[in-house]
């Protein structure tokens, strides 16, 4: 997928589906047994509603949440989180894009501060993560 492609993306389920993907580096299945030992982690679509994940396992089966980062700013915090742990000038530097159309962001001294003071939906969160993720990926041949 394109840089191009990741910026027109709508919030919603294909976007989500990418932050899953290549951000939480959950394994999308069809659907889940609450009950069973496989798959876990596991996220699944359920129409009408959105994402869920489970990763967590009580006596009554797995325990799951909804997850729609591209509308939830909790959840794009979350993705947002994990892409600054990979790569935190990547980041900066796709969230500035995202955001303001910038090419280059000159002072990341404070990473995390300047991406909570950057005014940014969950979508653009999300998209910004992707685009770390993937640049990271392909300047590392991963």
């Amino acid at each position: 997928m394109t840089r191009d492609e990741v910026l027109a993306m709508k919030t919603g389920r294909e976007l989500d589906e990418l932050v899953i993907r290549h951000i939480m580096n959950i394994p999308i299945v069809e659907s889940v047994d609450l009950f069973s030992q496989y798959p876990f982690p596991a996220a699944w679509w359920v129409e009408d509603e959105g994402w869920y994940i489970a990763d967590e396992r009580d006596e009554d089966g797995l325990i799951y949440m909804p997850f729609n980062p591209s509308e939830d700013m909790a959840a794009a915090f979350e993705a947002e989180e994990i892409a600054i742990e990979k790569d935190p000038a990547m980041y900066v530097h796709a969230l500035a894009s995202v955001v303001f159309g910038y090419n280059q962001v000159q002072d990341i001294s404070d990473i995390k501060k300047l991406c909570l003071l950057i005014h940014a939906t969950p979508e653009q969160r999300c998209k910004a993560a992707v685009l770390a993720v993937m640049d990271g990926e392909d300047k590392h041949g991963r």
